[in-house]
């Protein structure tokens, strides 16, 4: 399970179209605030596919179960540039969407 930052879990059903599953101008953080280090976790039971507001099926596959935390991830609260959407092919699953309170090291 993933290590998300206190408070700042989005979770949202995705379909069979585009849907927004983190949401830069979400109330959950501050004016202003850096949004960094996003993890996402598939917690239904359908496969979906991440990626901009025109994602499709090609799209980055995230089975269910699986997780993905994005290092690099960097967009301050309200630059609509760092929403990131998911679809599934047919059906709904589940994702939880946060900012993750573990900084990778190199």
């Amino acid at each position: 399970m993933a290590i998300f930052s206190s408070g700042s879990v989005q979770t949202t059903t995705v379909t069979n179209s585009a849907t927004k599953i983190f949401d830069t101008t979400s109330s959950l953080y501050a004016t202003g605030a850096a949004l960094t280090n996003l993890t996402l976790i598939n917690t239904g039971s359908t496969t979906c596919f991440v990626g901009i507001a025109a994602v499709t099926t090609t799209g980055l596959r995230l089975a269910a179960g699986q997780q993905i935390t994005i290092y690099g991830y960097n967009y301050v609260k309200g630059n609509t540039a760092g929403d990131v959407y998911a679809i599934t092919a047919s059906g709904t699953t589940t994702i939880e969407a946060g900012l993750s309170t573990v900084n990778a090291t190199v």
